[in-house]
């Protein structure tokens, strides 16, 4: 089974609020309806839900009555984009299915604690595609807080045995000091990764890796450019050699 998250950076467009990059998003469906196969479909929030967390500092869990409100419309916000993806996917085929974090998962300090994964192994059962995203949910510890794309895609894929995992991002890959793309990452040299320059509360790249150094290490992991139609077709396919394979020298 395959596991791919749709980077919110890739499939909408951060410097405006609630604007999603529709082309994207097409193309992705219809390389994804030439490649079918057993699929988890993770999406990020983009700017659909990074600059009001940030606003608000949803983040770190309920500070002042002003956020109550804020995470009301953060959830609007959250469901829009999700709508928005499960529509192209039908649009072009797909037997896509939304699957909402905020009822079936729970957080403690910001980390996931409970997940009813049944939910997710009746959509996949049924042959359906489970579209889930980056959510705002429940915290034991701090009242809410904000669960990445990333750290869900991790948890999904130690838990249901994942063969494959890959990350569709706006860059071709991790990329070095001089902007190259490194083809294959240690991920115990995570020093040498800087942040992200655009609003990203879930850490931008650096906080990526860290996220996904937690997937068993016989996963086949892959960081790629998700609006470049060859590198999807070609981590679909199998045939990789695209963007950044990830790899545990420590695994």
């Amino acid at each position: 089974m395959l596991i791919l998250k749709l980077g919110g950076a890739a499939i909408t467009d951060k410097t405006t609020p609630n604007t999603a990059r529709l082309g994207v998003l097409r193309r992705v469906a219809a390389v994804l309806a030439r490649y079918p196969q057993p699929l988890i479909l993770i999406h990020g929030a983009g700017s659909f839900g990074h600059i009001l967390a940030k606003e608000y500092s949803l983040h770190l869990g309920y500070q002042y009555h002003e956020q109550k409100m804020a995470l009301v419309r953060l959830q609007q916000q959250l469901h829009e984009l999700n709508r928005l993806v499960v529509q192209v996917l039908v649009e072009a085929g797909l037997a896509a299915f939304p699957v909402h974090p905020v009822s079936m998962c729970i957080m403690e300090q910001n980390r996931l604690s409970e997940f009813f994964l049944e939910a997710v192994e009746r959509t996949l059962g049924m042959g359906l595609l489970p579209v889930l995203y980056g959510d705002c949910v429940w915290d034991r510890a701090q009242g809410f807080g904000i669960l990445s794309g990333d750290q869900l895609a991790v948890y999904l894929a130690n838990a249901l045995k994942a063969v494959r995992v890959a990350f569709g991002t706006d860059v071709d890959g991790v990329l070095n000091a001089a902007g190259e793309v490194i083809p294959r990452f240690d991920l115990h040299a995570l020093t040498q990764v800087g942040g992200a320059a655009t609003t990203d509360v879930t850490g931008g790249m650096l906080g990526k890796l860290k996220e996904i150094a937690g997937i068993r290490a016989d996963v086949q992991t892959w960081i790629f450019n998700l609006q470049n139609d060859d590198h999807l077709e070609r981590i679909l396919s199998g045939e990789g050699g695209v963007g950044t394979l990830l790899v545990s020298s420590q695994g």
